[in-house]
């Protein structure tokens, strides 16, 4: 990706650290890897602005002026994002890894006045843990309602190196002089064709690594009247957000991924999937363990303490890992010869801190009897709503709960397969390596009873499902809608007589709708704004939406 280099370097425990060789046996305590650097040169080349600008102009031959070439396209406001348009979770299973640099000179500058960009950089770089998540798939969606105005599809899509790769990409007009693209898609997902009306939360397309790029990631540049437009707001970027709810981005560090393996890691460097065996053979090769670290502090130090089975400690041992500034991100392993006491069966501990912070506390099996076919299911996740109680114009999250490191107990790269339904019929089913999933606006209607049912799977077997519920309600206050239908009908006037009737009922709580003046009491007074309501929306605006024969 755009801050994406796909090298380390091998570092070894001793007086100083210096370069190895993985092709040796390696010795108590050593481990690699280092900073992944900024590429320097653009992720998107000149033939990439190029193909994207003729498309643009193409459409408007055949269409018409997009929004932004419109009269009166610098007087109105874009709407606001409410979500970002990529499968995933920020500081979870999605990382930035660069935002809009906001220096108009040759120095850098990103809205929370750090360098967590590059030199002319017009977007925010969104990137996966690696090319496993994304042969899994990760869904790209539409921020907004729009039209799609230029799209490119067909080449390759696992690059890891800037070459100048021409790159798969949508182009769609959000209305209002807002234009958004959406770049290094997955070969031949690109699900939109030119021309397309598409809504907020529709899925256009894979996160890929096609094009100038170095890592999977979505790089997603938004431009307001044909200027760049930082949608983050912060101490840097004056105004107010671009989001209607800014994701929140967390700048402490975390462990991004995790796992264990009985065998050498030489030639394996992000973004490419690091193997994953729990099991480590007894007295055979070393233990290793790697990770991804991100937002790595200045001069930091590491730390191992291993566990036996019967929960004393076996060894301890550490250094520095020689980091002369913060590293945005970063990947590491780390070896363990068996004469380090790993002389027990069983269920171990590799317990892991950095600055004294214990972050990782992870179980492997050590063994003398290897199983091939050995696997455990994924661990239990929760699912919850974004917005939990969502109108029927929201685009709806499904987010799953999970741990990045304890997801599996075997460190298995899983997927999620979700299914959404409205009134108990599937209307989307998608097997993601995302940490969320999107429902499009306006796919089910006020009333409507939506499910979102997740079941993770590590490709052998499957965890158990979780499923959130919710109805969509109406996107639009309407006095005396009491059932929230977007109508006021006769459905309404039975709620209330119901109540009102009943001479003894309680007075009601605030939130009772049938108590429409909120006086407490459900009398002839909420009777008769209910008909006031209705004979206003139905009889002096025929067609209004409220309107029903009663």
């Amino acid at each position: 990706m755009c801050r994406y280099n796909h090298w380390g370097r091998s570092l070894v425990l001793s007086i100083c650290i210096v370069s190895i060789s993985l092709a040796t046996q390696p010795q108590q305590g050593e481990f690699g890897g280092g900073e992944l650097y900024s590429n320097q040169s653009p992720c998107l080349t000149q033939a990439d602005h190029d193909h994207a600008a003729a498309c643009v102009t193409m459409y408007e031959e055949n269409f018409g002026p997009i929004s932004s070439n419109q009269l009166f396209a610098p007087l109105l406001a874009p709407d606001l994002f409410t979500f970002y348009p990529m499968g995933g979770r920020f500081n979870k299973d999605n990382f930035v890894t660069n935002f809009v640099d906001l220096n108009s000179g040759p120095g850098i500058l990103d809205y929370t006045c750090n360098n967590i960009t590059y030199d002319g950089h017009d977007a925010q770089d969104v990137a996966l843990r690696s090319f496993g998540e994304q042969l899994v798939g990760v869904p790209i969606f539409a921020a907004l309602d729009g039209t799609v105005i230029g799209t490119q599809d067909g080449y390759d899509d696992m690059n890891t190196q800037a070459l100048g790769q021409p790159s798969n990409y949508v182009i769609i007009d959000h209305g209002n002089g807002r234009v958004c693209y959406y770049w290094h898609m997955r070969k031949n997902s690109v699900a939109v064709s030119v021309g397309q009306q598409v809504k907020a939360g529709e899925q256009i397309g894979l996160v890929g690594s096609s094009g100038n790029s170095t890592g999977p990631h979505l790089h997603f540049a938004t431009y307001d009247n044909g200027n760049v437009f930082e949608p983050f707001a912060g101490p840097c970027r004056s105004g107010s957000s671009g989001f209607a709810l800014q994701p929140t981005f967390n700048s402490s560090l975390y462990v991004y991924d995790f796992g264990v393996n009985n065998s050498t890691l030489n030639g394996f460097t992000p973004p490419f999937e690091f193997p994953r065996e729990v099991q480590i053979m007894y007295n055979e090769n070393p233990a290793y363990f790697w990770m991804i670290l991100p937002q790595l502090p200045a001069f930091s130090n590491w730390q191992i303490q291993l566990r036996r089975p019967n929960n004393t400690i076996a060894t301890t041992f550490g250094n520095s890992f020689g980091n002369p500034n913060e590293y945005h991100w970063s990947w590491w392993w780390f070896s363990v010869n068996h004469n380090a006491n790993l002389s027990m069966l069983g269920e171990w501990d590799f317990v892991f801190y950095v600055n004294g912070q214990k972050i990782i506390d992870a179980p492997f099996i050590m063994t003398n009897n290897f199983n091939p076919n050995f696997n455990r299911p994924p661990n239990p996740i929760t699912v919850a709503f974004d917005p939990a109680m969502p109108t029927s114009n929201d685009v709806l999250t499904c987010n799953v709960n999970t741990s990045l490191i304890y997801d599996d107990p075997d460190y298995d790269l899983l997927s999620y397969i979700y299914v959404w339904k409205v009134n108990g019929v599937i209307v989307r089913q998608i097997e993601s390596a995302a940490h969320s999933d999107m429902l499009a606006c306006q796919t089910a209607s006020p009333g409507d009873t939506i499910t979102c049912e997740v079941t993770p799977s590590d490709g052998t077997s499957q965890g158990p499902m979780a499923s959130v519920t919710a109805l969509a309600n109406c996107p639009y206050s309407l006095l005396g809608d009491i059932d929230q239908n977007c109508k006021v009908d006769l459905n309404d006037f039975v709620s209330l007589s119901d109540l009102w009737l009943d001479i003894n009922a309680p007075c009601p709580p605030a939130d009772w709708p049938e108590d429409l003046n909120n006086d407490c009491i459900v009398n002839v007074e909420d009777l008769k704004l209910l008909i006031s309501n209705w004979l206003t929306n139905c009889l002096a605006t025929p067609g209004h939406p409220s309107c029903i024969e009663l």
